[in-house]
């Protein structure tokens, strides 16, 4: 990611809207058109696993623009030691009405979103 958009992002939370990252999940299964039989195995897997408590996703991170919140992430790969991106992570991030907390776009590498 370029070093000026990495600054622009805190990991300091203290105004942003509260979404968990089984929201983040529910609505990349639930919204994207494409979401087909392998993303919803993905899916669930991951309910089965507290991805951000045992580290599967971590730099989270949060910038504010005009009405909405942006969330920025990394996202280990939960059953191989690379992505096929070769990387040692996914890149995930969503966007967030601050007005009411809803989730209006998101968008994943992983074979899940």
């Amino acid at each position: 990611m370029d070093e000026k958009v990495e600054e622009m992002f805190t990991p300091d939370f203290t105004n942003a809207p509260a979404i968990t990252v089984t929201a983040v999940a529910r609505y990349l299964i639930s919204e994207i058109a494409d979401a087909d039989q392998r993303s919803r195995q993905a899916f669930k897997s991951y309910n089965d696993r507290r991805l951000s408590d045992d580290g599967q996703v971590f730099e989270v991170g949060f910038m504010k623009h005009g009405d909405f919140g942006i969330y920025r992430g990394k996202v280990v790969p939960t059953q191989k030691q690379e992505t096929f991106f070769k990387e040692d992570h996914y890149i995930c991030w969503s966007a967030v009405d601050c007005r009411d907390c809803l989730i209006r776009l998101s968008y994943c590498q992983c074979l899940g979103g």
